[in-house]
């Protein structure tokens, strides 16, 4: 189990040079486009960040994050305990022309 928070600045350029791995806590409460979809949420968010280059050279981050939210029901619209997982992949860009690629 993590118990220690992310940083909040990271080089991710750096840290994939290195073939780095981050992992801790995310506060959902500081997540402010969960809580305009979903409502203020409470507790934190386990993630895992693996900094790595592709065989092109391209920098990138997989990530995977855990958390339980309160979900109202759809039934009573009482709040409802329920886990979600998310698996992502980002690519690290150093223009918009690179990114438009």
């Amino acid at each position: 189990m993590l118990i220690s928070p992310l940083p909040i600045r990271v080089e991710p350029y750096k840290l994939a040079a290195h073939g780095e791995r981050l992992a801790g806590l995310v506060s959902l409460a500081d997540m402010p486009r969960l809580t305009e979809a979903v409502g203020q949420q409470s507790g934190d968010a386990q993630v895992w960040l693996d900094f790595t280059i592709d065989a092109q050279g391209r920098r990138g981050i997989e990530g995977h994050l855990e958390a339980e939210l309160q979900l109202p029901c759809r039934r009573c619209l009482s709040p409802m305990a329920s886990v979600v997982e998310s698996d992502f992949l980002l690519g690290l860009v150093t223009s918009d022309a690179l990114a438009a690629n």
